[in-house]
């Protein structure tokens, strides 16, 4: 929601919008109060309302719906749409005239709260339709009212910045703004981040990565005794991190997270899950060397294709062998 300088112009509008009676207004109010209003108004919102009118699929008058409607001042004072009428019916106005002309009579339009209302709809339709409306705005819902209020909008120079940044491949600033937030990302391997776990931890037991395909996403759980609590989100990466996945023709980035606990361990070997090493110490359990489960989870990940249910939970002694391959 946008925040214009302390003013009472939204307050007085909406007073002489109130108090109208038909197209005349209330006693001791003239119609150059109400143009010399419209003209500060106009200061704040008009440059926003032609950005929305050249850079989104809104008429000029559902921006100026749009915006009137949404943008309001540090009280958080919107204008009713009796007042966005009036604004859009006082004469001689940067609402209703162009820079340097003057308005004829026969060329004057009253237009009605419900002819806001209508355009504000329109507008509102268009929103929810297309959302990469160059990052203009973000309003909150009208009536809401927030103690810290934030501005949500990205101004014209930033539009220019983006802009700027453009590839051939970028159809919208939401390409370009994804594209620049996929270049922000860290990529590791999966052996660089198994290597920080084993340098954090002393004592492991087992470590076991979840993947299921769908998520792109790595959950590495690492069974171990030093920790305080049960359980743990190990903060070892930061979220710019993702792991460099190989494949045949191309390489792929998912992001992951680091659980250690002490509950466990736990043998899993199918198309989601995979147990990359089991300590020797480990009762009921035949050890899995570092190196081979990770060498073994690695052809999974690179050709998922080829992993099936019927290829699933195969006994440790079996990934050894195969991953040797």
């Amino acid at each position: 929601m946008i925040e214009t300088e302390p003013n009472s112009d939204r307050e007085q509008l909406n007073r002489i919008a109130e108090q109208r009676d038909g197209d005349d207004l209330p006693e001791h109010t003239s119609w150059d109060e109400v143009t010399a209003i419209c003209d500060r108004l106009y200061e704040q919102v008009g440059d926003i309302i032609a950005t929305h009118v050249e850079e989104t699929p809104l008429t000029e008058q559902e921006a100026q719906a749009w915006v009137l409607s949404n943008y309001v001042d540090p009280a958080r004072i919107h204008l009713t749409n009796e007042a966005i009428a009036l604004v859009l019916t006082a004469p001689n106005t940067p609402f209703t005239v162009s820079d340097g002309e003057v308005a004829e009579e026969e060329d004057e339009v009253t237009v009605t709260a419900t002819d806001v209302e209508e355009r504000y709809q329109h507008a509102k339709g268009k929103y929810k339709a297309a959302k990469n409306y160059v990052g203009l705005t973000t309003f909150r819902k009208r009536g809401e009212v927030f103690e810290t209020p934030t501005i949500e909008w990205l101004d014209q120079n930033t539009v220019v910045k983006l802009r700027n940044r453009r590839r051939e491949t970028d159809q919208t600033l939401d390409d370009i703004v994804s594209r620049l937030l996929d270049e922000t990302v860290k990529g590791v391997t999966l052996d660089e981040v198994i290597e920080t776990v084993t340098e954090e931890y002393e004592n492991i037991a087992c470590i076991v990565v979840h993947h299921l395909r769908g998520d792109a996403h790595l959950s590495i759980k690492v069974f171990t005794p030093d920790i305080d609590t049960d359980y743990e989100v190990a903060d070892l990466y930061s979220p710019n991190h993702q792991i460099r996945i190989e494949r045949d023709d191309d390489s792929v980035r998912w992001g992951f997270e680091l659980i250690a606990t002490c509950e466990g361990p736990e043998t899993w070997n199918n198309t989601s899950s995979t147990t990359i090493y089991m300590a020797d110490n480990v009762h009921n359990a035949n050890p899995l060397d570092l190196e081979t489960g990770l060498k073994y989870l690695k052809e999974k990940l690179k050709y998922p294709d080829q992993w099936e249910n019927d290829r699933s939970l195969r006994p440790l002694a079996q990934i050894r062998q195969e991953a040797k391959q």
